[in-house]
C-alpha cells in the first residue's frame, strides 16, 4: 500500500491543499494590495477610477446586505472608510490563508 498522506477523517490528500491555499489566498490578497497599495486612486472618491461605482452595480444582487450598502452610498465618508477597511481586510485574510492561519487546510 502507498504511503500518502491523508487528512485525518477526510479523503483530501495533503498535496493539494497547499496550492489551493494558496491560490484563493491569493485572489483576496490580490484584490486588495490592487485596491490599496498598487492604485490608491480607486478608494479616492474623486478619482475616475473609484471603486464606489461597483457597489451601485451590485446594489440589485445585494439580497441581506441591500439596506447596508444604501447607507453606505448615501454617506460618501462611510463608503471610502467602508472601502479602505475592506481592502485590507482583503490583504489580511489572503496572508493568513497563504499561511494556513485561522484555518483547516
Amino acid at each position: 500500500m502507498s504511503k500518502e498522506k491523508i487528512n485525518e477523517g477526510n479523503s483530501t490528500r495533503m498535496e493539494y491543499l497547499l496550492p489551493l491555499r494558496f491560490a484563493v489566498g491569493w485572489m483576496f490578497l490580490d484584490g486588495g494590495l490592487r485596491k490599496a497599495v498598487l492604485k490608491p486612486s480607486k478608494l479616492d472618491p474623486n478619482s475616475s477610477s473609484f471603486v464606489g461605482g461597483k457597489l451601485v452595480n451590485f446594489l440589485p444582487h445585494a439580497g441581506p446586505f441591500k439596506p447596508f450598502l444604501i447607507m453606505t452610498l448615501e454617506n460618501r465618508a462611510l463608503d471610502v472608510a467602508f472601502l479602505t477597511i475592506f481592502s485590507y481586510v482583503e490583504i489580511i485574510a489572503g496572508l493568513f490563508i497563504i499561511i494556513g492561519l485561522l484555518t483547516r487546510l
